[in-house]
């Protein structure tokens, strides 16, 4: 099997108000095609909680679809510190969920945990947000909302057709 490395973005949308949270994850090969993708509607106590269950949502479909290496990028750099260092997180709850999400990546040939700003990441944002409020379906990628083919054509990037 060949080397494939896929850019995989994530990103985890919250409302305190009533505790409810979406996920949000894009794959794309090095090409920049989109390849997969999942979004989920899910109830989390904080930003950072919503921000960790994408990260894991990230890593089991970067291994069903058999990556052999992975770059996550999101936006929290809370907790890319947790898991490229759980020792050193800066809050103790973060310490096991950093080093459960760093166990599983041991599953990819190579893989790194990445940093960027909200704005490198406003497909993955765009998925989460419309998971949370409901308005987009877990299976998308054969059909994305409209508004993220909006987003990925606006960044050059090829999506499918609406």
């Amino acid at each position: 099997m060949p080397f494939q490395l896929c850019q995989v973005n994530l990103d985890g949308a919250w409302n305190s108000e009533d505790t409810s949270a979406g996920i949000g994850v894009i794959a794309r090969d090095s090409e920049g095609n989109l390849v997969s993708g999942a979004a989920s509607s899910i109830s989390a106590q904080s930003s950072i909680e919503a921000e960790a269950k994408a990260a894991l949502e990230a890593l089991s479909l970067s291994q069903a679809g058999n990556f052999s290496g992975v770059i996550f990028e999101f936006d929290s750099q809370i907790l890319v510190n947790a898991i490229n260092n759980p020792s050193k997180a800066s809050h103790w709850l973060l310490r096991p969920v950093g080093a459960r999400i760093r166990r599983a990546s041991i599953f990819f040939s190579f893989s790194c945990w990445n940093w960027i700003p909200r704005k490198a990441n406003e497909a993955a944002n765009c998925v989460s947000t419309l998971a949370r409020r409901r308005m987009c379906p877990e299976s998308w990628i054969s059909r994305p909302p409209s508004l993220l083919v909006h987003v990925l054509s606006r960044d050059g990037l090829p999506c499918p057709p609406m």
